[in-house]
This record gives structure tokens, C-alpha cells and sequence, in this order.
């Protein structure tokens, strides 16, 4: 793997180039990590409910959180609904829907500026955000 700034590394044919570790393994190590008290918790991060169950299966510690991205326009009822029932909590990353992400094209949706979240927030006397994150 390429050391640096490479925020995402590439084979020389300009695909994604994918690490041969296998979660599991790394799940694993992680929890070496908690039995030695190095970390507090553990966690996973952008993991489906397929990813969870495989975690599960091997695990001794269940994942403390799965933090994924969740917004009005990205919901994930059911992967919430999943992680709830194994006890899981979901913690949500760009609530506010990322809009300075640099592959957002200039006719992408604006999450802090849908009609829908603008009319809610006038008629509750709050910012779009205070209504988005509530």
C-alpha cells in the first residue's frame, strides 16, 4: 500500500486498490487490543447488516457502535432497526449531508436547503441544521 496523502490508492490501471485483509481478522486484533486495555471500546464503521452478522459470528466483544452516514436524504431505517436489535449503537457521520465533499457536483441536492427542512425550521424558529440534527 502507498504511504502519504493517497487518499484512495489505485492500481496502475486507475482501479481501487483493495487490502486482502479480511475484517474479521481485523475485528480480531481489535479485540487484543481491549483485553490488553489499550482502548476502552471498539467499534465498526460503514459496516452493513451482512458485514454486522459476520462480526458477530466471530466475535467475543460485541461492536460498541457502527457509525455510518445518516441524513434526511440517507436514512438507513433498516440497518438502524438491525444494529438496535444486536444492541449496537449507530452514530451518524455528515448528519448535515456533506455538502462541501469534493465530488459533489453543483446540481446535487443541498440538504440544509430543501424546502421541506426550510418550512420546518421557519414554522419551529430554528436553523435547518437544529432541525436536521434533532
Amino acid at each position: 500500500m502507498p504511504c502519504g496523502n493517497v487518499m484512495i490508492p489505485k492500481n496502475d490501471d486507475g482501479t481501487v486498490r483493495y487490502a486482502n485483509i479480511d475484517y474479521k481478522d481485523t475485528w480480531q486484533a481489535m479485540e487484543k487490543l481491549l483485553e490488553k486495555g489499550l482502548v476502552k471500546a471498539i467499534g465498526l464503521s460503514n459496516f452493513n447488516s451482512k458485514q454486522v452478522d459476520d462480526i458477530l459470528s466471530v466475535a467475543i466483544y460485541r461492536p460498541v457502535v457502527n457509525q455510518v452516514e445518516c441524513h434526511p436524504y440517507l436514512i438507513q431505517k433498516q440497518l438502524v432497526d438491525h444494529c438496535t436489535k444486536q444492541k449496537i449503537v449507530v452514530t451518524a457521520y455528515s448528519p448535515l449531508g456533506s455538502p462541501d465533499r469534493p465530488w459533489a457536483g453543483p446540481s446535487d441536492a443541498k440538504l440544509l436547503e430543501d424546502p421541506r427542512i426550510l418550512k420546518i425550521a421557519e414554522k419551529y424558529r430554528k436553523s435547518p441544521a437544529q432541525v436536521i440534527i434533532r
